[in-house]
C-alpha cells in the first residue's frame, strides 16, 4: 500500500515538474532558434498536414486487447491508487484527466487530445534535434519521416495511451539532448531528467532503457569533459531518490500481467527488424496490404516474417544511405567522436526494440503502437545520417534547389503515407466500431436522458458511467427518460472463447440509437480460464434502448438492496472503513512477513469459539486481480456484512513464481489461479477450494455470484 502511494504521488509530482520545464524549453527554443522563421515554416509544413490528415483517419481503440475501454474508464486522481496501478501505463492517464477537465468529459475530445499530443511530440522531436546542433534540413527530415508516417497518423487518432507515451518519451529525449549541450547539469536540470524518465517508465517500462542508455552517455560525456559539477551532494541525493522511486515503480508494475503473448521462440533480429520497417512500413507505402505475423489460433508464424527480395533490396538501400551518413558524420571536423557515439547508440537502441517488439500481429496493425515505437530510433538515425550526407555534399547543390527538392520529397512522402492511412479506414475491429458509436452517441445525447449499463463486462460500465449521464439505481425520478446500453462484449466473450448457443432473446425497449455489424476480433492471443473472445465473424449490435418496466423494476430492487446493505453496515461498526482492520480479520492484507500458517491456526480457534468458518484468500501484491477482490467488498457493504457474519478471514501471501509451496498449503487442493479461496471448517477440514475465475464478470467480480458462494458456505 505504501509503495502504491509513493509511486502514485511520484507520478503526480513528476508531471508538475515536466510541465514547468517543458514550458521553459519551448520558450528558450523560440527565443534562441537561429533560423526562427524558416524553422517555424519547416515545422508547420510537417505538423499541420499531419494533424489535418489524422483527422480523416477513422478513430480506433489503438490496442491489440481490451485496454482501450480499461483506460477510458479509469480516473487518474483517486484515493485508492492500487487499482489504477494494476495497469502498467499509468502516467499517460493524466492527459485523459486533463482532456476530461477541459472538455467536460467528451469522448471525442480524447481523440483530439491525442492528435494534439502527436503534434506536440513533433515539436519536441524537432526542437530537441535543433538544440543538439543538427541542421534545419536534417531535423525537418527526421521529423517528417516519423510524424508524417502512416503509423503516426493511425496512432494519433486512437483512444489508446500511445500518443501520450510517445510524447513523454520524446520529451525525455529532448531533455537529455538539451542537457548534453549545457555547460553543466545542475540539480534543477537533473530533476527534470529524472522526472521525465520516471514518467516514461510509468508509461511503457520497455521504453525506459533507451532513455537510461542516453542518460549514461550524457553523464559520461560531462564527466569526461571535466563536468565535476555533476557530482554534488544535491545531485547524488537526487540520483538516490530516483533509483528508489524507480525500484518502487518496478515492484508495483511487476504485479501486472505482461499483456501479450508473442511467439514462443522469437525470430532473429533481422527478421524482426525487417518486419517492422519493411512489412509494416515501406511495403505498405508501396501498396501492399499490412500483413499479420502470426495466426490467430496457435501462434504459428506466417510468411510475413520473411521479407521478399524487393524488401531485402529496399532495406539494403536504406542501410546504404544510413552508412553514407555515418561515414560523412564521422569525418565532420570537431564532431567526429560525438557523431560516431550517437549512431552506435541509436543502432543499439534499434536492435533492442527489434528484440523487444517481436512480431505478434494476428490481424493487420494489431500492434501498430509497437511499430511506431520501433520507428523512433530509426527517425533519429535518419536525421543524423541526413546531417552527415548534407556535410558530405557540401555546396554541390544550391540552397534554392535543395529547398525545392525537399518540398517535393515532403509532398510525395506525405501523400503516400496519407493514402496508406486512409486506405485502412476500411480495416476496423469490433472495439473500434463500438468506440466510434459511443462517441457519436454522446455528441447527440438527448437532453434529460440518463443511461444504465446493467453489465460490467470488459470495462464498458465504467466508460458509460464516466462519459454519460449515468442512472444510479436509487436516482430514478418517475418516468424521466431512461436508456439501457447493450454492448457487443456480452455477445463475443465467453468462458471457452467459442461461439455459445444463442440465448433466449432478451426483451428490449425501442432503440434510440444502435449499430449492427459483423464482429472482427480485437484482443490478443492470451486468454484466461474465465473468458476469451470468440473468433467467429458473427453479427453483433451495440445500442441504447428505452428502459422497459422490467428493467426499471430491477433498478428499484437494486436500490432496495443497497439501502438494506447500508442499514446493515450502520448496525455493524466493524464494516466501516476504519484505519484499523476489524479484530476478526487475521492478516487483513497480503503480508509476506507474517506466518500465514499460524494465522490460519488462530483463525480456526476463533471460528470454533464464534461458530463461524474460515475463508483463506491466497494471493499477494503481485497479483493484479487481488485488488479487484478487495474492491468488491469495499464497494458492496452488504456483501462485506455477509462475510463478516459468517467467516473469519485470513489473507495468505504466496507468489508461485518466486516461492516454494508453503507447508500450510501442501495438504490443500491444487490452486489453478490467483486469488484463490479455501473454505475451512473450524476443525481445519477443507470444505471448498474455489477457483475465483468462476466468480468473475468482465474485468472484476460479480457481487451476486459472490453472495451465492458465501451464503452456500456460511455455517447454518
Amino acid at each position: 500500500m505504501l509503495l502504491d502511494f509513493l509511486v502514485y504521488f511520484g507520478i503526480v509530482f513528476c508531471w508538475g515538474v515536466n510541465l514547468v520545464f517543458l514550458a521553459g524549453f519551448a520558450r528558450d527554443w523560440h527565443k534562441n532558434e537561429p533560423e526562427g522563421r524558416q524553422a517555424l515554416l519547416a515545422l508547420g509544413l510537417i505538423v499541420v498536414p499531419a494533424f489535418v490528415i489524422s483527422g480523416f483517419v477513422v478513430p480506433r481503440g489503438g490496442y491489440g486487447n481490451d485496454h482501450d475501454f480499461m483506460t477510458l474508464g479509469s480516473r487518474f486522481f483517486t484515493v485508492d491508487p492500487a487499482l489504477l496501478l494494476s495497469f502498467k501505463e499509468i502516467s499517460p492517464l493524466f492527459t485523459d484527466w486533463l482532456s476530461d477537465l477541459l472538455s467536460g468529459y467528451s469522448l471525442n475530445a480524447i481523440f483530439l487530445k491525442n492528435r494534439l499530443l502527436s503534434a506536440a511530440s513533433a515539436f519536441l522531436f524537432f526542437a530537441g534535434l535543433r538544440r543538439f546542433g543538427v541542421s534545419l534540413a536534417a531535423a525537418a527530415a527526421g521529423t517528417a519521416f516519423l510524424f508524417l508516417n502512416h503509423l503516426s497518423l493511425l496512432n494519433a487518432n486512437a483512444a489508446s495511451t500511445t500518443a501520450a507515451n510517445l510524447f513523454l518519451w520524446i520529451a525525455s529525449l529532448a531533455a537529455l539532448l538539451d542537457a548534453h549541450e549545457r555547460p553543466f547539469i545542475g540539480k534543477g536540470r537533473l530533476l527534470w531528467l529524472f522526472s521525465s524518465m520516471f514518467l516514461v517508465g510509468s508509461a511503457r517500462l520497455e521504453l525506459l532503457p533507451a532513455c537510461l542508455l542516453v542518460f549514461l552517455a550524457v553523464a559520461a560525456h560531462k564527466l569526461r569533459s571535466g563536468g565535476r559539477a555533476l557530482v554534488t551532494p544535491a545531485n547524488i541525493a537526487l540520483s538516490a531518490a530516483f533509483a528508489g522511486l524507480l525500484a518502487a515503480l518496478i515492484r508495483v508494475i511487476s504485479r501486472s500481467p505482461s499483456g501479450v503473448e508473442v511467439l514462443r521462440h522469437g525470430p532473429g533480429l533481422f527478421q524482426s527488424f525487417s518486419y517492422h520497417l519493411w512489412t509494416q512500413n515501406f511495403a505498405v507505402l508501396g501498396g501492399e496490404p499490412p500483413a499479420a505475423a502470426i495466426t490467430a489460433s496457435g501462434g504459428a508464424a506466417l510468411s510475413a516474417l520473411h521479407p521478399p527480395a524487393a524488401g531485402v533490396a529496399a532495406l539494403c538501400l536504406f542501410g546504404a544511405f544510413i552508412a553514407l551518413g555515418w561515414a560523412a558524420a564521422a569525418a565532420e571536423p570537431g564532431r567526429r567522436t560525438r557523431n560516431v557515439c550517437v549512431q552506435v547508440l541509436l543502432l543499439a537502441v534499434a536492435a533492442y526494440f527489434s528484440a523487444v517488439y517481436l512480431p505478434a500481429d494476428c490481424y493487420p496493425f494489431q500492434f501498430m503502437r509497437h511499430h511506431l515505437y520501433f520507428l523512433v530510433p530509426i527517425a533519429y538515425m535518419l536525421a543524423f545520417s541526413f546531417e552527415g550526407a548534407r556535410v558530405f555534399l557540401g555546396g554541390r547543390i544550391s540552397g534554392r534547389a535543395a529547398a525545392v527538392l525537399s518540398c517535393l520529397a515532403l509532398l510525395a512522402y506525405g501523400a503516400v503515407n496519407a493514402r496508406a492511412a486512409l486506405k485502412l479506414n476500411r480495416e476496423r475491429r469490433t472495439n473500434d466500431i463500438e468506440l466510434a458509436f459511443l462517441a457519436e452517441a454522446q455528441k447527440n445525447w438527448p437532453a434529460g436522458c440518463r443511461v444504465f449499463s446493467p453489465q460490467d463486462a470488459n470495462n464498458r460500465q465504467p466508460v458509460i458511467r464516466k462519459y454519460f449521464p449515468f442512472a444510479e439505481p436509487c436516482a430514478q425520478e418517475g418516468n424521466r427518460c431512461l436508456l439501457i446500453y447493450a454492448s457487443p462484449a456480452a455477445e463475443i466473450f465467453s468462458a471457452t472463447g467459442r461461439l455459445a448457443p444463442a440465448p433466449a432473446p432478451r426483451a428490449k425497449g425501442a432503440a434510440w440509437r444502435s449499430v449492427s455489424f459483423t464482429h472482427a476480433f480485437y484482443t490478443n492471443t492470451s486468454s484466461s480460464d474465465s473468458w476469451s473472445e470468440i473468433r467467429d465473424a458473427v453479427p453483433v449490435t451495440a445500442g441504447f434502448y428505452e428502459a422497459i418496466p422490467a428493467e426499471r423494476a430491477e433498478l428499484d430492487r437494486a436500490c432496495a438492496r443497497n439501502a438494506e446493505a447500508g442499514a446493515l453496515s450502520a448496525k455493524e461498526p466493524g464494516l466501516k472503513r476504519d484505519k484499523k482492520p476489524a479484530a476478526a480479520d487475521f492478516a487483513s492484507r497480503y503480508d509476506q512477513s507474517r506466518d500465514a500458517g499460524a494465522d490460519i491456526k488462530t483463525a480456526l480457534a476463533a471460528a470454533k469459539a464464534s461458530g463461524k468458518r474460515v475463508l483463506v484468500f491466497v494471493g499477494g501484491d503481485w497479483c493484479n486481480w487481488c485488488p479487484l477482490l478487495d474492491k468488491l467488498f469495499n464497494d458492496n457493504p452488504g456483501l462485506a456484512a455477509v462475510k463478516k457474519r459468517g467467516f473469519i478471514t485470513v489473507k495468505f501471501f504466496y507468489d508461485p513464481h518466486k516461492m516454494q509451496l508453503p507447508k500450510a498449503l501442501k495438504s490443500y487442493p491444487k490452486i489453478p489461479g490467483y486469488p484463490h479461496i479455501y473454505v475451512l471448517a473450524p476443525d481445519g477440514t477443507v470444505l471448498e477450494s474455489k477457483d475465483t475465475t468462476q466468480l468473475e464478470r468482465g474485468y472484476g467480480y460479480d457481487p451476486d455470484k459472490f453472495l451465492s458462494f458465501l451464503s452456500k458456505w456460511a455455517r447454518p
